[in-house]
């Protein structure tokens, strides 16, 4: 899937704000790269806590994928055609 479909798809789904954070993160780790909570905490104004319900929303809404056989807490964006 193309990215800048992801991120149409991701403007429906979130406020302006998180949209902006969860596409920034898109066009840093793309479909393929892994990353958790220290990782989102790279995007200035966002705090561990944030950081974590971030995560825990784009999860809900099908955006990323939990990544097992690499620690807990890591992510992945998935490739698909929709959102939940």
């Amino acid at each position: 899937m193309n990215i800048e479909v992801q991120k149409a798809n991701i403007k429906d789904s979130f406020t302006v704000k998180t949209a902006s954070h969860v596409c920034k993160l898109l066009e840093k780790f793309g479909f393929q790269a892994i990353f958790g909570r220290s990782e989102l905490q790279e995007i200035p104004g966002l705090k561990p806590t944030r950081s974590t319900a971030l995560l825990k929303e784009m999860a809900e809404k099908g955006i990323i994928e939990s990544v097992a056989g690499l620690g807990k807490g890591k992510y992945r964006f998935r490739q698909h055609k929709g959102l939940r």
